[in-house]
């Protein structure tokens, strides 16, 4: 675990933990698409991307993916910090400890909070459902257009989701929380899937 990036191992128990709480456990590709929402969230707010600590990519299935969250997850399974059954990981004893552990010594910043508050979007919309209104955001959606695997969250990516986000919050309450904020996106990319879906029905 010494070669794991401290920041990335508390996203992934983090988010291991609370999917697990709330359901059975978590996918791979879960674990990267809630961190991506979470970090979403973090520059959406106004913070640098390049403190997140690490990036992402768009992969072309328009899912997002991390080298460094990847890294992670092996490290983790290997330092048997998590324990994998078919696609599903879940946190053992020792991973549990280590999280906790790294809740309080690498999470600052309000990190914590991003990284719950967008697994929490997940009791008010399914995560097959969360996970297919991802790839209606502006960064993903731009690199699924251009059918390419492309970087996260560069000038002009930050900057279209920035917009979005903003125009998305105006919607809202001054006063909203997270959680409400991360939910409405979710659901207005969720309605932007459907709809996509049903021109396709009908051009087909």
């Amino acid at each position: 675990m010494s070669s794991a990036d401290p920041s990335a191992t508390h996203d992934v128990l983090a988010i291991v933990g609370r999917l697990g709480d709330l359901g059975s456990g978590a996918t791979e590709a879960e674990v990267h698409c809630f961190a991506y929402l979470a970090c979403a969230a973090w520059v959406g707010d106004g913070h640098p991307a390049e403190e997140w600590g690490y990036t992402f990519t768009a992969l072309h299935s328009a899912r997002p993916f991390s080298t460094v969250i990847d890294a992670s997850i092996r490290a983790c399974r290997q330092g048997g910090h998590l324990e994998r059954s078919e696609e599903v990981v879940r946190l053992t004893a020792s991973g549990i400890a280590v999280g906790q552990a790294l809740a309080g010594s690498v999470a600052d910043g309000g990190r914590r909070r991003y990284v719950l508050g967008a697994c929490d979007v997940s009791t008010a919309i399914s995560i097959p459902t969360a996970l297919a209104a991802l790839a209606m955001e502006p960064q993903l959606l731009r690199s699924a257009e251009l059918d390419s695997e492309r970087s996260l969250f560069d000038t002009l990516g930050r900057d279209l989701m920035s917009a979005e986000l903003r125009a998305l919050d105006a919607n809202l309450p001054s006063d909203s929380g997270l959680f409400a904020r991360m939910t409405m996106w979710v659901a207005y990319w969720g309605a932007l899937s459907d709809r996509a879906d049903r021109d396709f029905v009908l051009d087909d």
